[in-house]
């Protein structure tokens, strides 16, 4: 068993972190869940340039608290706190003793009635490191062509399936927002938002930093992906 710090462990040696904990999970059956994000830019030729690729290390207090609440089938908590089981809403709502059932939040990123450019892959300029508690991005990249501004295309589903050599189900969505603010946008935090269908919620599952950021000329696509697995 590995005991350095994940600081001074290289992607690599992750990877393999990572393959270890998915074959004792196996062992004991118990679900591993897992994210990969990839970041990349599209040049206007259509050249496709890769940022970074990683194993996803910041999920949020909201998703561990999603699946113990279905476990659990009811909430009785209204407070955002440890050992709360209470979900937290991108616009701060305390999700808890509403009422409503768990399996109503069900997480989707399709495109409805509620459009989709308030959920799914989302980037932000703001480089302060993940927290568990975190429920919303540091500050979030406005959809739109003004100044700042990155303007977001659907989120599209990619595939899905079971990886029999890595022994885990995949699902890949990504999401392209293009720079047409007339200036280069630097994003450092990039993160997954779901949204409930009823009563509608965004919940924010995951928020990843890249301290160095991700410059954006103006012209180009940012393309961002997360690969769930478990």
């Amino acid at each position: 068993m590995r005991h350095e710090a994940l600081a001074d462990m290289t992607e690599k040696e992750i990877d393999a972190l990572y393959d270890e904990l998915r074959g004792i999970a196996r062992e004991l059956h118990i679900p591993q869940l897992e994210a990969v994000i990839t970041v990349s830019l599209i040049k206007p030729d259509g050249e496709k340039i890769e940022q970074f690729s990683r194993h996803s290390r910041s999920f949020t207090r909201n998703l561990y608290s999603h699946h113990a609440w279905r476990l659990s089938v009811y909430s009785q908590e209204n407070t955002w706190a440890d050992g709360k089981l209470t979900l937290r809403d991108t616009a701060g709502a305390i999700i808890g003793n509403t009422g409503v059932a768990p399996y109503v939040h069900v997480s989707n990123m399709e495109a409805g009635t509620y459009s989709f450019k308030y959920y799914g892959h989302i980037a932000g300029s703001d480089n302060t490191a993940e927290a568990f508690g975190d429920y919303q991005l540091g500050t979030e990249i406005a959809n739109g062509t003004g100044a700042g501004q990155l303007s977001r295309g659907a989120c599209t589903f990619q595939s899905k399936g079971w990886n029999a050599g890595g022994s885990y189900f995949y699902s890949i969505w990504d999401r392209n927002l293009t720079n047409n603010s007339g200036a280069e946008v630097t994003a450092y935090e990039f993160c997954t938002q779901w949204r409930s269908r009823t009563p509608i919620y965004i919940i924010m599952w995951s928020r990843d930093v890249e301290a160095a950021g991700v410059a954006i000329p103006n012209g180009d696509i940012l393309s961002l992906q997360y690969e769930h697995r478990i």
